[in-house]
């Protein structure tokens, strides 16, 4: 079963970085959050759409992949 962390500080983070060009920056506080927990459901989703923002498409379709194995149900992976 995936664990689950409250994504809401790092989301915010994160979205924050990449509307002020630090996209690299929030890539690698989701790549930590990940080497800490890399069954985080949220984290995974979240490095997934900011690859697709970076136009890493390759490279966001595997991790969103990842994201679809661990959780089906889950929709953010799916959008």
């Amino acid at each position: 079963m995936p664990m689950h962390s409250n994504p809401t500080p790092l989301f915010n983070e994160v979205i924050r970085l990449v509307n002020s060009g630090g996209a690299a920056a929030a890539e690698a506080l989701c790549r930590e959050a990940l080497a800490r927990n890399e069954r985080d459901i949220n984290v995974t989703a979240l490095l997934g759409a900011l690859l697709v923002k970076t136009g890493r498409y390759a490279e966001s379709e595997a991790v969103l992949r990842r994201a679809i194995a661990m959780a089906p149900t889950f929709a953010k992976p799916h959008e």
